[in-house]
């Protein structure tokens, strides 16, 4: 079985990186270019549509919340389960998630405050310790490279390469017009 090894082009001079940078300028430009009329297009889509889903939502609110109100009423139309079915639909209760709330006339801070007198209950608190990391980047002159490598830090800046296209007057037009 022969393998072909395919070979990317190497620039060999300014004139060809000069040309590279044009070429991927323009397919940039003509990417954003379709991009904006993309989004012109989904934005007149979702505007022609947006008032008839509108209406459509509202009329779905006021009706669920009047049939809500015939099942609140009518328990009894449920035989003790938590959903009916009916000939175009299952209405019915769902159960959710178990929440926590504070009781009436109490606060987070109160509870805290509470669970803290008894001993069995400071399992429930939580504490987290962790680094300042945005601190430390903020300090790091004053700090220095050499009291952070003192604890095992260090402050690195990343750099990666990047094509920024210019855009032509034309473009620029276009781009805005979409």
């Amino acid at each position: 079985m022969k393998r072909i090894k395919i070979t990317k082009p190497v620039i060999t001079s300014r004139a060809e990186a000069e040309a590279y940078a044009r070429d991927i300028a323009s397919y940039m430009n003509d990417q954003r270019i379709v991009t904006a009329n993309m989004d012109a297009s989904i934005t007149s889509i979702r505007e022609e549509h947006e008032a008839e889903l509108t209406s459509l939502q509202t009329t779905i609110d006021e009706k669920t919340t009047t049939l809500q109100a015939w099942a609140d009423g009518n328990p009894a139309e449920f035989n003790g389960a938590k959903s009916m079915d009916m000939v175009h639909a299952i209405i019915g209760y769902r159960t959710g998630q178990h929440q926590i709330k504070t009781a009436s006339g109490w606060s987070w801070d109160r509870v805290l405050e509470k669970i803290r007198t008894i001993p069995a209950m400071l399992s429930y608190i939580r504490t987290k310790e962790e680094i300042n990391k945005q601190a430390l980047i903020a300090d790091r002159d004053t700090l220095g490279p050499e009291a952070l490598r003192q604890f095992g830090c260090r402050i690195v800046q990343d750099e990666s390469f990047f094509v920024e296209p210019k855009l032509t007057d034309q473009d620029k037009a276009i781009t805005k017009a979409a």
